[in-house]
């Protein structure tokens, strides 16, 4: 690795930390929007840098350093003790949230629907989106079973992707027009 190549990476190293960094804050302080935007957009203004300054090496690299700073960070968090727990008062806002919620066709048929929709429909989106990456990424001469054994991962990451995105969407009408778009999207991108 060069000079210029060092300097690179220590930019993207520093890009990782202060990702995790605005992660972790945002968790910390129940904060969403720009605390996620911002740590989400450094961790992949570091990808880029790591994989200008060494390739895919550079890209391990620095996720191996980001996975050791987290359970560095895992390890002083659990060396420092948990809290105390309030189990009696877990069990009281338990059983109160029991009782007072009754289960109709309409609650069952809501579950259901959600069941499919961030299960076999949002594997059919990742699967969709794996093969429109895989037209991407599919050499023009070649063997293509790199790029096959990729798009396989991306399809399990993205299925649950798919699905965490889905679950976050409260409205069952909202989250089912969402699930349409990114069939019709994912499908376009699969097939013309």
């Amino acid at each position: 690795m060069s000079g210029s190549e060092l300097v690179v990476f220590l930019t993207s190293l520093s890009a990782a930390a202060a990702g995790l960094v605005l992660l972790y804050l945002a968790w910390k302080r129940h904060a969403g929007g720009a605390l996620i935007v911002a740590g989400w957009a450094s961790m992949a203004v570091s990808a880029i840098l790591a994989v200008m300054a060494n390739a895919d090496r550079g890209f391990a690299q620095i996720a191996v350093i980001a996975m050791l700073g987290v359970s560095l960070l895992f390890i002083f968090m659990l060396s420092r003790g948990m809290p105390a727990l309030d189990f009696a008062k877990q069990r009281r806002v338990a059983n109160e949230s029991r009782t007072s919620t009754e289960i109709t066709i309409l609650s069952v048929l809501r579950d259901l629907w959600t069941f499919l929709l961030t299960g076999p429909i949002a594997g059919i989106i990742a699967l969709f989106a794996a093969a429109g990456l895989f037209r991407v990424l599919r050499p023009a001469e070649g063997n293509p079973a790199t790029a096959g054994v990729s798009v396989i991962i991306a399809a399990v990451v993205l299925w649950g992707l798919v699905s965490t995105l889905l679950l976050i969407e409260a409205r069952p009408l909202r989250r089912t027009i969402y699930a349409m778009a990114g069939i019709a999207l994912t499908s376009a991108a699969a097939f013309i």
